[in-house]
């Protein structure tokens, strides 16, 4: 009670923006589009930025508890969720020319089945702000239940939605505790589940099986191999004893390590080196400022100085909340399968430290074949709380990889179909 009594008392409001008039100068759109900005959220000059798309052919009077409401974290940490919008699965792409931009509607946007709110967060990500540095999941979270608390005042309708928190990568350690923290809440809302692709949960127990990964796959040596493991068993030494400051920074000097010796992308090695993605909407975002409601202007998706912040949360463990919130709704992880930097291995050696009847039940499921138009493009085990996904031919950023598969992930998982085909 006291933590939501702290929410209370807090000056924190939303502006919301119709953006129908602006998108509709480049294309014709029939659903509704807006943005709004959390502003005081716990100090003044605090505030946390969203866009928000209807399902098409749904509006504000028209949501009731039949229709699915998705929350979208952004990982990174300090990565723009808009990229997710723009770049992945939002209606629209936006292509800047030499006087002005073009946008086309795209092809498997998720707001054909659900009503998506992104939003950018922790503060300093995008095109939120804050006089606050964020440094753990934990803390992200209680900002993160305040915007809801906005939020829901100016949008009660979805309330009575079916909601989920999706995303994916760092999304693996947002989405379990933002959920949390949520159903802990006196927020009385829809909860149905968490989404996440490539989620790092746990980093004592995912780690161990990059080098792994990349061996059987002819990347590194034997020799080198070994030599890494070391690096591997030293992060799980400072994670056990809590050093979790060096334990993050170690991380990502060892994943560095690996990307330059193994000469390939850890995230896809598919891919030489990381896949360039347009970031014309940012540009399109910095001109239209005043028709966003926001302040400033950003040059980069991610924001480094964030992530830098956060690095001894790295080794935060989701083991507990996720046996909880099992308990609580249901729970998707997909993996892409040339992704080695959070790999399906690791995942499946986390999953084996996970102390829950509905793993149990899980384990002893049979795997079925996840095809669409008659292809053979993944595998999938499921049961009535958790599904595990594999996408064939897809990286870390599986829905940027794959868009139709994931399109079509999404709507068997939501209609809660047992044959994927």
């Amino acid at each position: 009670m006291l933590f939501y009594l702290f929410i209370c008392f807090t000056h924190a409001a939303i502006t919301k923006k119709s953006l129908k008039d602006l998108y509709s100068k480049y294309l014709t759109i029939d659903f509704d589009v807006e943005s709004g900005s959390a502003s005081g959220l716990s100090k003044e000059k605090n505030n946390m930025f969203y866009q928000l798309v209807y399902q098409k052919g749904l509006n504000e009077q028209t949501i009731t508890k039949d229709h699915t409401f998705l929350i979208w974290l952004q990982g990174g940490p300090g990565c723009s969720s808009q990229s997710a919008f723009f770049e992945l699965i939002g209606p629209f792409r936006i292509t800047k020319s030499d006087t002005d931009f073009t946008i086309e509607k795209k092809d498997n946007s998720w707001n054909d089945f659900a009503s998506i709110l992104f939003i950018d967060q922790p503060f300093e990500t995008g095109f939120s702000q804050g006089e606050i540095l964020i440094n753990s999941t934990l803390q992200a979270s209680t900002y993160f239940v305040e915007f809801m608390v906005e939020f829901f005042k100016v949008h009660p309708e979805f309330l009575l939605a079916k909601t989920y928190l999706t995303g994916f990568s760092y999304t693996g350690h947002f989405a379990p505790q933002f959920s949390s923290s949520l159903l802990n809440s006196d927020i009385k809302f829809n909860y149905q589940g968490i989404i996440i692709g490539n989620g790092l949960q746990s980093m004592l127990h995912q780690t161990s099986s990059i080098s792994s990964f990349l061996y059987v796959n002819g990347y590194i040596s034997d020799e080198f191999k070994q030599v890494i493991k070391k690096e591997e068993y030293q992060i799980q030494s400072m994670i056990l004893k809590q050093q979790d400051k060096l334990a993050g920074s170690a991380f990502i000097q060892y994943q560095d390590k690996l990307e330059t010796f193994a000469k390939t992308d850890l995230t896809n090695i598919l891919l030489k080196q990381e896949q360039k993605r347009s970031n014309d909407w940012i540009s399109f975002m910095n001109k239209y400022k005043d028709q966003f409601g926001i302040q400033n202007s950003i040059t980069e998706v991610c924001n480094q100085q964030v992530k830098q912040q956060m690095e001894s949360d790295f080794s935060f463990d989701l083991t507990k909340i996720i046996e909880d919130l099992l308990n609580k709704g249901t729970v998707l992880f997909y993996d892409g399968q040339m992704d080695a930097s959070i790999n399906y291995a690791g995942t499946q050696n986390w999953l084996s430290s996970l102390k829950s009847e509905q793993i149990y039940q899980w384990k002893a499921a049979q795997k079925s074949i996840f095809k669409t138009n008659g292809k053979t493009v993944g595998n999938f085990k499921k049961t009535e709380k958790f599904t595990m996904v594999t996408i064939y031919n897809a990286g870390h950023a599986a829905v940027f990889d794959q868009p139709q598969i994931l399109y079509q992930m999404m709507k068997h998982h939501l209609n809660n179909d047992q044959y994927w085909s």
